[in-house]
């Protein structure tokens, strides 16, 4: 398994060790593998091959979603339960295994991992699991339910990884579609870790992902003073006018359209110097 952990890193290669039936003996490793070691070098390769879109289904259909979610609730070791952790973030992509992961019970060890998980790559591959599952509507209720808001708004205040912090906040971005999350991400403290982020985030990604958190939380009327009560307005047209990547500058610009629903924050992102940015952004055609 360890080989196969490091070739399936390869795409052409991904292809050929699905093809060479390699994904089932892997699952069954998962399941029933004699020591540690081996179930965390089958999660990882299960890891890698579940990037390719056809593997996502084939490991699906060939019964590994139950084992994986089995090795992140009670794996033996830390990097087992992080694998299984990355393969489930892998998996989620594909629509039909959201549901299937929810089905399997795969939402509430991965909220727990959030919570608890022993690394930070652990923490951030399960939020990552989330994020992914948090884009079914099913799915944004059912994490809410676990006590996933809590954890996932914890991350983004102190996660040890600039990734884990990107992966919180996009499940917050995923959660927060929903009208009751976004009250609950508020209540939980949500708001000003977010801001934070938009603000000093170490990565383009997670600049993104928080600015993409907070335009959804921004279509609750409460939300929309909290927001610029918590400094919010300032960062967010800076990350309109020097954003690293068009999503980030969409994202930013979207959370200022639905601010400026309150008249308060009309001046305030007028007096922040937003309109010029905002016009910028309008006339390049970065923003969808």
């Amino acid at each position: 398994a360890g080989a196969l952990l490091s070739l399936a890193a390869d795409d052409d290669i991904e292809k050929a060790i699905a093809q060479a039936g390699a994904i089932e003996p892997l699952i069954a490793l998962v399941r029933t593998g004699e020591s540690a070691g081996a179930k965390e070098s089958a999660a990882g390769a299960l890891s890698n091959l579940a990037f390719d879109a056809d593997n996502k289904k084939a490991i699906a259909q060939a019964g590994g979603i139950a084992p994986l979610i089995a090795l992140v609730r009670s794996g033996e070791s830390a990097v087992a339960k992080e694998n299984a952790a990355a393969a489930l973030w892998n998996l989620a992509a594909d629509a039909d295994n959201k549901k299937a992961i929810a089905q399997a019970g795969g939402i509430p060890p991965l909220v727990e991992l959030v919570r608890t998980g022993a690394s930070a790559e652990a923490k951030a591959n399960a939020a990552g699991a989330l994020w992914n599952l948090a884009a079914d509507a099913d799915n944004k209720k059912a994490i809410a339910e676990a006590g996933g808001i809590a954890p996932l708004v914890a991350l983004v205040r102190t996660g040890e990884s600039a990734e884990a912090k990107a992966n919180a906040a996009g499940a917050l971005w995923n959660l927060a579609v929903d009208a009751d999350n976004q009250k609950a991400i508020a209540e939980a403290g949500g708001i000003a870790p977010l801001v934070a982020l938009v603000r000093t985030g170490e990565s383009a990604q997670a600049k993104a992902d928080a600015a993409g958190a907070l335009k959804n939380l921004a279509a609750d009327a409460d939300n929309r003073k909290a927001i610029s009560k918590a400094g919010g307005i300032a960062p967010l047209v800076a990350l309109v006018r020097t954003g690293e990547s068009a999503e980030a500058k969409a994202n930013a610009a979207g959370a200022l359209w639905n601010l400026a629903v309150d008249a308060d924050n009309q001046k305030a992102i007028a007096e922040a110097g937003g309109i010029a940015p905002l016009v910028a952004l309008v006339r390049t055609g970065e923003s969808a």
